[in-house]
């Protein structure tokens, strides 16, 4: 969704190829982005995009005998070895 949202150059197919395509070649930076073949001569919003992200996910599920325990975490980098808790949830979640 996140990809698609760039612009109406981007369906879901060609979504789908680009996350494949990253797999086996991460994009370093937006101009690898830009030029990877199948985006040339699509419209797209680049403006601002980054290859790296300072927020992250932290998803846990822990069981030990009939005890089950879940949280959910999100993390901010500030810098180099600098990781902030930007707020946490103890529950059952639907994922």
């Amino acid at each position: 969704e996140v990809l698609m949202a760039l612009g109406p150059g981007i369906d879901r197919a060609t979504a789908d190829l680009l996350v494949s395509a990253r797999e086996t070649q991460p994009f370093q930076a937006i101009g690898d982005f830009r030029a990877f073949p199948l985006l040339l001569g699509r419209p797209l919003l680049s403006d601002g995009l980054v290859t790296e992200s300072r927020w992250f996910a932290l998803n846990m599920h822990a069981s030990v005998g009939a005890s089950t325990f879940a949280a959910r975490s999100r993390l901010a980098r500030a810098g180099p070895g600098q990781i902030t808790l930007l707020d946490r949830q103890r529950g059952f979640f639907d994922d």
